[in-house]
């Protein structure tokens, strides 16, 4: 009993929710294909990071992690799995996206995090931000 290990016997761990926003410029799996500067950056480095954590020394989180793109287009939402140096990674694609889709709920998340460089709207013919336009 001497070496007897709390964390062996129950998984103490968490699942944290998040949905990462991006524009079409930053990647969160694929590669990009085009001759833009920035392409083939992708988040897929901090991705395996989170999914990856290690669990063999204390209770660490699990991360669900989706993906919404800002994006122009007909409304679509995926269920992706990719094979990845043996493992299988999953998530949910949203795109094009917007907070108001029907079918979304904002309440499956903890946490939205945002990435990308194109401000505003107004490419997706709608209204310009607030203080941004007439």
């Amino acid at each position: 009993m001497g070496d007897f290990r709390f964390e062996r016997l129950y998984d103490l761990r968490v699942t944290l929710r998040i949905l990462v926003v991006t524009d079409g410029t930053v990647g969160f799996w694929d590669e990009r294909r085009d001759d833009q500067v920035d392409a083939g950056f992708t988040m897929r480095g901090m991705l395996r990071a989170m999914w990856d954590a290690p669990t063999s020394h204390g209770p660490y989180v699990r991360y669900r992690i989706d993906h919404a793109t800002r994006i122009a287009g007909a409304s679509v939402t995926v269920e992706r799995t990719e094979s990845d140096g043996g493992r299988l990674r999953h998530w949910t694609e949203y795109r094009p996206f917007r907070f108001d889709d029907a079918g979304f709920d904002l309440n499956r998340y903890d946490q939205l995090w945002f990435f990308g460089f194109q401000p505003g709207n107004a490419a997706f013919g709608q209204q310009p931000m607030p203080g941004t336009g007439p």
